[in-house]
């Protein structure tokens, strides 16, 4: 994935997060529901040209990020090395993003409740994709998995951010999978966010004291 490339294709589909707005917009009443709790209740309103223009300018954010980090990435910390990966990345979360989008909003036009597979399989397919790519990082300090242990170490990255996408796709499959079927589907989502979360930090550590040590002096 080349970087004129990444910027094309999230242009498109910040085109279409645009085309998608203003399709909805006639067809919505004046106050929009946009939050909803874990029992798919309302608890949150907005008027429907904040709801149709929220994520158009999130996504405006993420695109533009394409074209920041790369260029403020420190020296020995150059993204160059994983512009694929990263491009990849910051294009699954965009489409991620306009797929929730269109969900919400077909949703409201519709008149019912977002479901939650609306939100779930774009974000289980998001882990799934972060997950493939994460092995392929190499380290800097915008994506991956980034401790003081990984960045300190070639070695400590690498098998941090291997263990990391194994845990993002597994993750993301189970939570594809909770999606298709009732009751679980916010408990498997926190697990999986705890889990990819908090394991490889504490895998970092331990491997970088394996493989580095502390001095005693550090202890």
């Amino acid at each position: 994935m080349t970087r004129n490339r990444a910027l094309l294709l999230g242009f498109v589909l910040l085109v279409g997060a645009i085309v998608v707005s203003g399709w909805a917009y006639p067809l919505l009443p004046l106050r929009v529901a946009t939050h909803w709790n874990l029992a798919g209740e309302a608890n949150g309103y907005s008027s429907r040209l904040v709801a149709v223009s929220l994520m158009p300018v999130m996504i405006s954010f993420v695109w533009l990020l394409m074209l920041v980090l790369p260029a403020i990435s420190p020296r020995g910390f150059r993204l160059e090395a994983s512009a694929a990966p990263f491009y990849t990345s910051l294009l699954a979360v965009i489409a991620m993003m306009l797929a929730v989008h269109f969900g919400i909003l077909h949703a409201q036009v519709t008149g019912a409740a977002p479901s939650h597979a609306h939100f779930l399989i774009p974000i289980g397919l998001l882990f799934v994709v972060l997950g493939t790519v994460m092995g392929r990082l190499k380290r800097n300090f915008w994506i991956g998995v980034r401790t003081p242990w990984t960045l300190a170490s070639d070695e400590v990255w690498a098998r941090t951010n291997q263990l990391a996408g194994t845990l993002f796709v597994l993750g993301g499959i189970g939570t594809v999978a909770a999606s298709l079927v009732g009751g679980a589907r916010a408990p498997v989502l926190l697990i999986v966010v705890g889990i990819v979360a908090i394991v490889p930090i504490a895998y970092s550590y331990v491997l970088y004291r394996r493989i580095e040590g502390f001095g005693e002096n550090d202890l």
